[in-house]
């Protein structure tokens, strides 16, 4: 796995529902500014990071194989 550079475009295929979920998940996981960086793709995420990432989103019921913005 390579590392990946933002997630916005994931938010835009889930449920509002699924994101109020999703992401205070993340930002408790990442930090607030930390976590925002990551989403906009100021600050590579690592494979180890995608997965968690990804688990998230299978937590939350939404498709863990969505692709990051690059």
């Amino acid at each position: 796995m390579k590392y990946a550079r933002g997630f916005i475009n994931l938010q835009k295929h889930i449920f509002p529902q699924q994101y109020e979920q999703f992401m205070p998940t993340l930002v408790l996981h990442f930090g607030r500014n930390q976590y925002f960086k990551r989403r906009c793709g100021d600050i590579l995420i690592s494979p180890e990071e995608q997965e968690e990432i990804r688990h998230m989103l299978e937590k939350v019921g939404a498709d863990s194989k969505m692709e990051f913005d690059n």
